[in-house]
């Protein structure tokens, strides 16, 4: 399938994961929920794997789990307690922008 700019703005992303079928997730690329305020849980995308851009900025996002060895790129986050990284080649430090790193408090990263 051709790489193709697939955007998503959501009310509630756990909404989506769960009723979203198996061949949808295959072929979601960017999820966009900036300025959801009333998003305040952690976000489970585990399902995700070609996933490749997070937005979240405005949000009060928790903390974000990401698939293991998925093709996330970019990711935007607000100041989120936990988040976990588990083979991320894709994903640089520079790509990964959190507004400020003073609430983490469980960090997971593996290569």
């Amino acid at each position: 399938m051709p790489d193709k700019k697939i955007v998503f703005l959501l009310t509630s992303a756990q909404e989506y994961i769960k009723h979203t079928g198996d061949d949808e997730k295959k072929y979601r690329f960017e999820i966009n929920v900036e300025n959801i305020s009333s998003l305040n849980q952690s976000l489970d995308l585990t399902q995700l794997t070609n996933l490749k851009k997070l937005y979240a900025y405005g949000t009060n996002v928790s903390g974000v789990l990401f698939a293991q060895g998925g093709k996330i790129q970019e990711v935007e986050l607000p100041a989120v307690t936990n988040i976990t990284l588990k083979q991320l080649r894709y994903l640089t430090d520079t790509n990964l922008k959190l507004s400020s790193y003073d609430n983490v408090v469980d960090l997971i990263v593996e290569d």
